[in-house]
């Protein structure tokens, strides 16, 4: 965001956030002292400090700003609402170990789609670290029922997750005896992931094309652009 800056000459100096606390020069040969970001942004009219999009959100949400209560599609008045939320980080563990091949990296990733909670166990094989921190902030957002039916909002994946699973398992145990098989079979597994997460992915951009319509949640958004929207009932 660029600030204005005046000069003694009458002429205005653009001057960026960065350039808070230094010197510039004016086109007139005069320089000029860039005073610190507080004031720059109080003297534009703003908060002397950027108010992060979530928080403005729970902010209006407690003031009853938000949701707006027309359809966000149609503009229909009285509209029923989606408690919609925004999954914008998500707290993850990752565990130090000394290997172990292509098996244990295919039953690790099994047991890692079985168990989609944050709670890891350190053991004697290394440490656990954390890394990130939880943010989910809520969007709800208005949605007329006659307008419903253009958006999923139901994870479906046509049972591709299990498929993946079960033909990962037969990869780890017929690689090694039999590599074609076991080769056919990985290569399918990863056919089944990757079109499951082609419709996670074409679902996730339609929900945010929806909740994009209210402008703050689009801010959010653009704050964390690979946040999840999940609806409260999944």
């Amino acid at each position: 965001m660029e600030f204005s800056l005046p000069c003694e000459c009458g002429a205005d100096v653009a001057v960026g956030a960065g350039s808070a606390g230094t010197m510039v020069d004016c086109a007139c040969g005069r320089e000029l002292s860039v005073p610190s970001l507080a004031v720059l942004r109080e003297a534009a009219g703003l908060t002397s400090y950027e108010i992060a999009p979530e928080a403005k959100i729970l902010g209006m949400l407690e003031r009853g700003e938000l949701p707006a209560r027309t359809c966000v599609d149609c503009g229909r008045t009285e509209s029923p609402v989606l408690p919609l939320f925004a999954n914008c980080e998500q707290a993850h563990s990752s565990e130090s170990s000394g290997g172990g091949g292509l098996a244990a990296i295919g039953v690790a990733a099994i047991v890692a789609g079985w168990f989609d909670s944050a709670l890891f166990r350190a053991d004697d094989r290394g440490a656990v670290v954390s890394h990130g921190r939880v943010t989910d902030v809520p969007v709800p957002t208005s949605l007329c029922v006659a307008c419903r039916s253009a958006y999923d909002f139901k994870q479906r994946d046509f049972g591709l997750t299990w498929i993946g699973k079960l033909l990962l398992i037969g990869a780890v145990i017929l690689l090694p005896l039999y590599g074609i098989v076991g080769a056919g079979l990985a290569a399918g597994s990863f056919s089944a992931f990757a079109i499951r997460s082609a419709i996670t992915a074409r679902r996730q951009r339609r929900l945010k094309s929806l909740v994009e319509k209210t402008p703050i949640y689009a801010e959010l958004l653009a704050r964390f652009p690979d946040a999840t929207i999940v609806p409260s009932d999944t």
